[in-house]
């Protein structure tokens, strides 16, 4: 069942609504005051977006409303805050889409007096962001802005909203609205209404009145009917192409918008109320109500204007009521429908497919009962309510395992990613599957992520929960800068239609910051691929992954905001490896004075010389282990082979004893030899995965020579 809450309390008679699929806002109509009105559906609605060069000097007008609100000023060294508005500066931004309307609200706005000022010359070619809260009425709007330099000009773009929940008046002088409808594009209105001029009830139509560019539109309050034909109580209209519907009492009328001709298209019902229709190929099927509960399904697509008018058969659904109200199509492809059941103070659900109806919610006991609906999403409905208008709720239940993991590691695999401490460890956040046994990465606990990370979500389970798009953000704990995540990634979908059919690379971007869940219809090569995440050194250290979810009208779902903890490393690992320092079999060789090369050779007296190699490894976060290797006249020689913990920054290494803790001596090298090809290699592997691999962050260096009894000789050649 869903949840009833009122929205607009207060209201003389609200009977009637519209909303366009897609939009911001409803309009609902006040039968007692006569006037149409404009009601933000979202947290914030856009009020303005737009680009244009700036002079200075010039003073703009951001929500496009009557004053000005900020200017550059004359010497094009300010930005000037006009009309009581104020300007606060943003940083570690990189683009307007990582500013929500949100975080324009919550800024620090106590900081700055009305009317300031901030230094801004236009010069940056990458751009200056700000933020703008601007006096309108008794409410705030709020813009973000960039201005930048794009060749010789210099540029500034902003958004602007409004969060104000507040309805506006667009249009006034109706009388006795029963139901109205806007046109697409909002350039006008139609109501189902009594004609003052005439006395009569018809359909009448409002011109919008106001410029294209301002954010509310307003209507003429002298509406004119668009025809002339009586209508006997008219109801609920639908407006479909160049035609307007109507249903009245006791017929379906046609009107040609255009001509005004107009048509009986259906009889044989009494108490008309509710109108809906769909459209299939060329058929066009009516679903007509009555007051009464009967609803009857008229296949409309061969009647032509002028001839007989259809007589209804038999009602194709019942319901129970005797007062019932518009009716409202209940999702894209129109196989169910709401139904208002006035009386009984709930709304129904018939589904085509099934010829089921079931009760979808029920308005509380002190509300009067739904007259009207407006679908916003699969989870919301609004509903007129006589005197207020409400909202009806289904909470979608969002799983702790919408999100997956990062490639291969599931979060549950992650130290304390899931639990997220405020206080992380130096392992919180890294991958360990030690615990699984046979598992990729198992036999190396503690591993840091970095490069390019493939964010894995659970798509089906995401889109069967009512979720349809999501936003990604990552915060570093460190310096406290929070980016979002909004570049697009690839992936495989299977084209069934392709010749022959095969996977093709498929691009998902984000909108306004959103990505879309994928469709389980849809066969993707990496099913739960949610997104690539480019990382750098700026992301070093542990940072918070947080998915937000959001339904199909891109508001966020309540508990639909996910976080992870991941400890990211990016930084190389260094190496550096000097030639053996060779003494003689008493004394030990000098330190810090290596040795050069003679004809690739290096030189030594007896095989009981001392021996000793410097060497460095490292890595910034002293993370990973480094492995040194010789091999000699025998081969392989593991008495000399050493293992160790990087530090963080180059120290000096002297290897001077075997690993049986014995002076290292030419013998150990040569063996039985007296001459052999040496190689010694130093390498630091990478410790460091992007949850598929591993990251080609390691190091490695190797010294190759001769060890030769000396002194080495030198004969003179000549070419002959």
């Amino acid at each position: 069942m869903m949840q009833y809450q009122t929205r607009i309390p207060s209201l003389s008679q609200v009977t009637a609504t519209h909303y366009t699929p897609g939009a911001d806002h409803l309009y609902y109509t006040d039968v007692g005051t006569g006037e149409v009105w404009w009601m933000p559906v979202n947290p914030a609605t856009q009020l303005v977006s737009r680009s244009q060069v700036v002079a200075k000097g010039q003073q703009i007008n951001l929500n496009v409303f009557a004053t000005a609100d900020v200017q550059w000023d004359t010497a094009g060294a300010n930005l000037v805050a006009r009309n009581f508005a104020r300007i606060l500066p943003l940083t570690g931004v990189n683009s307007l889409a990582e500013i929500t309307p949100a975080s324009l609200e919550a800024a620090n706005w106590a900081s700055v007096p009305n009317n300031n000022s901030v230094p801004e010359n236009g010069s940056s070619t990458t751009g200056r962001f700000y933020a703008v809260r601007i006096n309108y009425a008794s409410e705030y709007h709020y813009a973000k802005l960039r201005i930048y330099k794009l060749g010789a000009q210099t540029w500034m773009e902003w958004v602007t909203y409004t969060l104000s929940p507040n309805p506006y008046r667009v249009g006034a002088g109706l009388s006795d609205v029963r139901d109205l409808v806007v046109s697409e594009y909002e350039t006008a209105l139609y109501v189902s209404a009594l004609d003052v001029n005439s006395g009569l009830y018809s359909v009448l139509s409002s011109p919008r009145t106001s410029s294209a560019l301002s954010p509310y539109p307003e209507f003429s309050i002298q509406p004119q009917p668009v025809t002339y034909e009586p209508l006997d109580e008219p109801q609920q209209l639908v407006l479909d192409g160049e035609f307007i519907y109507v249903v009245d009492a006791h017929k379906l009328w046609r009107i040609n918008l255009a001509t005004q001709e107009t048509y009986a298209v259906v009889t044989g019902f009494s108490n008309g109320k509710g109108l809906l229709l769909s459209s299939s190929g060329p058929s066009l099927m009516a679903y007509i109500a009555e007051s009464s509960g009967k609803v009857f399904a008229v296949d409309i697509s061969d009647y032509v204007g002028g001839s007989t008018p259809i007589q209804v058969s038999l009602p194709a659904y019942q319901l129970s009521t005797t007062q019932l109200g518009f009716l409202a199509w209940a999702n894209p492809e129109r196989s169910a429908f709401y139904v208002p059941l006035t009386d009984t103070r709930e709304v129904a659900r018939v589904d085509l497919l099934t010829g089921g109806i079931t009760t979808e919610g029920t308005t509380l006991t002190p509300a009067p009962g739904p007259s009207s609906i407006e679908v916003f999403s699969d989870s919301t409905l609004y509903v007129a309510c006589t005197t207020e208008m409400g909202r009806f709720t289904r909470s979608i239940t969002v799983s702790n395992v919408l999100m997956l993991g990062i490639g291969l590691i599931p979060f549950d695999y992650i130290n304390n990613s899931v639990q997220n401490p405020a206080t992380p460890g130096p392992d919180d956040g890294k991958a360990n599957t030690s615990s699984a046994p046979g598992y990729y990465f198992s036999g190396y606990p503690n591993l840091p992520f970095g490069g390019d990370l493939s964010l894995m979500l659970n798509h089906p389970l995401a889109w069967n929960s009512g979720v349809r798009f999501y936003s990604v953000k990552l915060k570093n704990l460190a310096s406290g800068l929070t980016r979002s995540i909004v570049d697009t990634f690839y992936d495989f979908k299977w084209d069934a239609t392709a010749a022959p059919p095969r996977f093709n690379n498929q691009p998902t971007a984000s909108t306004g910051g959103l990505f879309p869940i994928r469709d389980p219809a849809d066969l993707w090569y990496n099913a739960y691929l949610g997104l690539l995440l480019r990382t750098t050194t700026a992301d070093n250290g542990h940072n918070v992954l947080t998915v937000d979810f959001f339904d199909a009208n891109k508001q966020p779902i309540p508990s639909g905001s996910f976080s992870r903890l991941l400890f990211v490393d990016n930084t190389r690992c260094g190496v550096r490896l000097e030639l053996p320092r060779v003494g003689s079999s008493t004394t030990p060789p000098t330190a810090g004075v290596y040795p050069t090369l003679e004809c690739g050779c290096l030189a030594y007296v007896t095989k009981n010389d001392l021996v000793e190699l410097d060497f460095t490894a490292w890595q910034p976060q002293g993370s990973g282990t480094y492995s040194l290797r010789v091999s000699g006249g025998s081969g392989n020689i593991p008495l000399l082979a050493q293992d160790g913990v990087v530090t963080q920054a180059p120290t000096l290494v002297t290897k001077s004893q075997t690993s049986a803790s014995k002076p290292i001596r030419v013998g150990h090298i040569l063996g039985n030899c007296d001459v052999a090809n040496v190689s010694i290699g130093l390498s630091v592997p990478s410790r460091v995965i992007d949850g598929f691999g591993w990251v080609n962050l390691g190091a490695s260096t190797s010294r190759y020579f001769t060890l030769i009894k000396g002194p080495i000789s030198h004969t003179p050649w000549t070419e002959p």
